[in-house]
């Protein structure tokens, strides 16, 4: 059997992208069939997902400017007054997913919009249940013929409506022609749904990779890495002294950024986040001498800063990240001090040990072996330079 314009479109549909001008390329082939093959005069197609007078309608598809009818596009509520009444043989039709094939009971004289009764020749519905033929501005019309739109084996998305100011009987060659262009056209625009989904999910995934571009300041390959150091205002001033002279032992490898000089008035928590995102590593000192040091006291002689605690828990926020800047922290802490707020079991932790029965005296070779050691493993783990 030689295949029909509908089963070529159908083919097309379900095997192409349909995309807005494509759309409506089938949009005229389709009218092109119903008008110069059917001999029919008017034609609408409607989907659902509409809201129509606080209800749920269908409404005429438009793909940029041109819309799937040729007369004024619509919408239309599927239901009445009440659940159990419809809007227009339309929507009963899509309801109940049946095909109609409408004339006057009267026979071929009367036109629809004068009709009291109708005769369904496609699915036999008396005219008891039959909606009252509503459309007044065509009152010639003589036959409306109703097709479900569908989608895969059941679904029912909306429909196609083809009428004629003659009276047409039915026959099987045109059940099936307009059986299969249904099929066609809900394909065509169960396609095209298909294809703006993805245009707009592309189009949102471009826009997060532009904003992350534009907005995050990404270090340069070329670039040696930076390092940034962070401590306390009051921070132990031999102890950032070893610091300092072990990051420059690294000079080729690494360039410092500390943050307690470079910070400026406004924004401290963007400037904190600006300032570690462009950083691959991080050293954070975290004790102070405790302002009751010399005062009778159980506490610790050191306590850790609240300000450095922030940023270390940025830097590991920001490392956890699959975009992540930040790959690694070492953090540096008195041994003699409290036991931290939160779990850093696991990190890479220095410990600065005093000697002497009243731990005052700086072991400066320890700190300054076990910080080196723990850099050369940092980079050696990360190597990123």
């Amino acid at each position: 059997m030689q295949p029909t314009i509908a089963d070529e479109l159908y083919e097309f549909s379900t095997a192409h992208l349909v995309d807005h001008d494509t759309c409506n390329d089938i949009r005229e082939i389709v009218e092109a069939y119903i008008f110069n093959t059917l001999e029919m005069n008017y034609y609408h197609v409607m989907i659902d997902g509409k809201q129509v007078e606080r209800r749920p309608g269908l409404g005429t598809p438009k793909i940029l400017e041109n819309t799937w009818c040729n007369d004024d596009a619509d919408t239309v509520p599927i239901h009445g007054n009440g659940e159990l009444s419809y809007r227009a043989q339309s929507t009963y039709s899509y309801q109940q997913k049946l095909p109609l094939w409408i004339t006057s009971g009267k026979g071929e004289a009367e036109p629809l919009h004068s009709a009291d009764e109708y005769i369904d020749q496609w699915s036999g519905i008396s005219s008891e249940k039959l909606p009252k033929y509503r459309n007044t501005s065509k009152p010639q019309i003589k036959t409306s013929i109703i097709v479900p739109l569908r989608q895969g084996e059941g679904h029912v998305f909306g429909f196609l409506c083809v009428e004629s100011e003659r009276f047409h009987y039915i026959n099987e060659p045109s059940k099936a022609a307009l059986l299969r262009m249904a099929d066609a056209i809900g394909a065509t625009l169960a396609s095209h749904e298909d294809y703006v989904k993805k245009q707009n999910n592309t189009r949102s995934a471009l826009n997060r990779l532009k904003r992350f571009a534009l907005d995050n300041k990404c270090t340069s390959p070329l670039a040696k890495p930076t390092i940034f150091i962070a401590s306390s205002e009051r921070a132990d001033n031999k102890v950032m002294g070893i610091i300092r002279d072990i990051v420059s032992g690294f000079s080729a490898q690494l360039t410092p950024h500390y943050w307690k000089e470079d910070k400026k008035a406004g924004d401290i928590p963007t400037q904190i986040h600006e300032s570690i995102s462009q950083c691959r590593f991080g050293i954070c000192y975290f004790s102070e001498l405790s302002e009751k040091k010399g005062q009778e006291s159980t506490k610790a002689e050191y306590v850790d800063n609240p300000n450095v605690m922030f940023e270390a828990g940025m830097l590991h926020s920001l490392s956890q990240s699959s975009t992540a800047s930040p790959q690694a922290c070492i953090l540096v802490r008195e041994k003699d001090s409290q036991k931290p707020p939160f779990d850093i079991a696991h990190e890479r932790i220095v410990e600065v040990e005093r000697l002497g029965s009243e731990r005052a005296e700086l072991n400066s070779e320890r700190l300054h072996d076990d910080l080196r050691r723990s850099l050369e493993e940092l980079l050696k783990a990360f190597p990123s330079w």
